[in-house]
């Protein structure tokens, strides 16, 4: 990276994702059930980790063209997102559906197009990697609690009152960082 101030901005950048993912995860009250729920949590946080790890390292412009031109998560997101809400039946958990619009949000914010200078460019694109990075851990987490809310309703009705529904105690992540 040319602009050791880029650099730092970056950093910074990566760092506010970090919490911000965390926060978002927190104030949805997303619960761990499984292996996988923390699975799903820490891809983000891994993906910010890479980037910063590599930030410092050099970027050829195919690759650097490649990278941005195989990104689909903001289109993604933006044509998943309606179709579940429009299959969810009215009683979807609300944190499916904050999921859901949040993750929509973050993919149309990642659609923006900032025109800086080229010495700034690079914020620009990290931001841009950040907001598709969220969108997609979003997305990961708005699909497993759809199937998984479809599915237990689907064992409710098959085999009312016998077995346990899929509502046993999670753990948050507020329990995690304590």
């Amino acid at each position: 990276m040319e602009n050791l101030n880029n650099f730092y901005w970056i950093l910074v950048l990566y760092l506010l994702a970090v919490f911000l993912w965390f926060a978002i995860v927190y104030f949805l009250n997303i619960q761990f059930y499984d292996l996988f729920d923390i699975f799903i949590f820490l891809i983000p946080i891994f993906s910010f980790f890479i980037a910063l790890a590599n930030l410092n390292k050099p970027l050829s412009p195919e690759n650097e063209k490649f990278i941005f031109l195989q990104n689909y998560s903001s289109s993604f997101s933006v044509i998943l997102m309606p179709i579940l809400i429009y299959l969810a039946d009215k009683d979807f958990d609300e944190t499916f559906l904050l999921t859901i619009l949040l993750s929509t949000g973050f993919g149309m914010l990642a659609f923006l197009d900032f025109w800086t200078s080229d010495e700034t460019f690079d914020i620009a694109k990290h931001l841009k990697s950040i907001f598709q990075t969220i969108s997609i851990g979003l997305i990961l987490f708005g699909l497993k609690f759809f199937f998984r809310d479809s599915i237990d309703r689907k064992r409710r009705r098959q085999v009312p009152q016998q077995g346990k529904d899929f509502e046993g105690e999670g753990i948050l992540v507020g329990e995690i960082l304590l």
